[in-house]
């Protein structure tokens, strides 16, 4: 009975502290990692090919015009053929690092392949998001 209260009790307290599991999208929050690998996503005209994530936490970085006195909200949503979006996940009241830069962290090793996109929204604001699409290759 000793081994069955033991092997219960281990049991419960397994399922009931599940490992943390790291987002797949998060706000940059260290200058240790502005030093890996990054990727920058910027609205160009004329160009056919879209950037490839690379294996691990990639930093991106998102250029624009950003207000610094505003809050902004970046979705990662994975773009299926079917023209149908899954949301992988959401980042709300990001500031921008400057004028022009705005900067998250992608796990990409959690992403399967296929297309995605970062959508930039101002937050209490009409003005039409910003979409950038990268692939996972």
């Amino acid at each position: 009975s000793l081994v069955l209260v033991v092997a219960g009790a281990l049991f419960v307290w397994q399922h009931a502290n599940p490992p943390a599991i790291a987002p797949v999208l998060a706000a940059v929050t260290s200058d240790a990692q502005r030093s890996g690998p990054s990727m920058r996503l910027a609205l160009v005209r004329g160009v056919d090919s879209a950037p490839e994530l690379q294996r691990g936490f990639v930093r991106v970085e998102i250029v624009g015009l950003f207000d610094p006195g505003f809050h902004y909200t970046v979705s990662l949503d994975r773009l299926e053929q079917q023209k149908n979006v899954e949301t992988i996940g959401t980042l709300y009241s990001q500031h921008p690092t400057s004028p022009i830069t705005l900067e998250v962290m992608i796990d990409s090793d959690r992403l399967r392949a296929g297309a995605y996109s970062l959508r930039v929204r101002k937050q209490a604001s009409g003005e039409e998001p910003l979409d950038f699409g990268f692939l996972k290759p």
